[in-house]
């Protein structure tokens, strides 16, 4: 929600960013980027570990990187012109959802499988409005009636 949020107030400007960034940026200018979001990811894992939320034997670093894949996969896609910020939001809760119940405490697995089958409606709801929009848009034309041509048609000589 954060970045999609971010992201829309500028979508062209942070397109180009991102696409610059991963596409010919070189690994020291992605560096700057993915350093930083590691470091975030793993800090908000722990924190989850600390209050129960995940279990104990969650290794931060590994879960915060499956994390990181999660939305830079998303965001990529989104890069690339194939996500709207809607569905890029919608498929980053989902895949964070499916990540954090594989490690859930008890205390929270009732809630993150609630929140992965919300999100799985909400993402069948999403495509399904695209499509209709899009058949809707790819409606056939109506056939138009043609005149004959001028002069019966018959051939001169």
């Amino acid at each position: 929600s954060i970045a999609t949020s971010l992201y829309a107030a500028s979508p062209g400007f942070y397109r180009a960013l991102l696409f610059s960034v991963y596409n010919d940026g070189g690994t020291e200018f992605r560096s700057m980027f993915s350093g930083t979001s590691h470091a975030i990811w793993k800090g908000l894992v722990e924190q989850a570990i600390a209050a129960g939320h995940l279990a104990p034997e969650t290794e931060p670093n590994a879960f915060a990187i499956n994390l990181g894949h999660v939305f830079f996969a998303c965001i990529l896609e989104w890069v690339a012109g194939q996500l709207s910020l809607e569905e890029l939001e919608l498929r980053v809760h989902y895949g964070f959802a499916l990540a954090l119940g594989g490690f859930a405490t008890e205390r929270s697995a009732g809630r993150l499988r609630e929140r992965v089958v919300t999100m799985q409606k909400k993402l069948w709801r999403f495509w399904m409005k695209k499509a209709a929009e899009a058949a809707e848009c790819q409606e056939a034309p109506k056939p138009t009636r043609r005149r004959a041509p001028s002069g019966g048609g018959r051939a001169r000589s």
